[in-house]
């Protein structure tokens, strides 16, 4: 075999959904890092068949038009648009230092 270093990293983002009576989906919530171990059987099987097809359409539909995607199809294709190149503008922050203020003291009346 042979390997090759890539210069891509994939991150993994999850968005939870319920569906009313009228199947309107409402948004829960969305992780940045969901834990993709399952918790109980069906979870289990889950998170391992959406892991396994997450291969099959990240690496092998790239490399195999017609691979299979296990259980993802698509239902939206956008057309691939032009990012405009960084220009190079400088961002930067600038501020004052304030420094934490000392509590006043108490004069004890006797």
């Amino acid at each position: 075999k042979q390997w090759y270093q890539r210069r891509v990293a994939i991150t993994a983002g999850g968005a939870d959904f319920m569906v009313d009576s009228n199947y309107s989906p409402w948004l829960i919530e969305i992780n940045c890092s969901p834990a993709m171990g399952g918790t109980t059987k069906v979870t289990e099987r889950l998170c391992s068949e959406v892991l396994d097809d997450c291969i099959k359409v990240i690496i092998d539909k790239k490399e195999n038009k017609s691979a299979p995607t296990g259980k993802w199809e698509i239902i939206y294709k956008q057309p691939i648009i032009s990012v405009p190149p960084y220009i190079g503008v400088q961002l930067a922050l600038e501020g004052k230092y304030l420094p934490k203020p000392t509590p006043a003291r108490r004069k004890c009346h006797s």
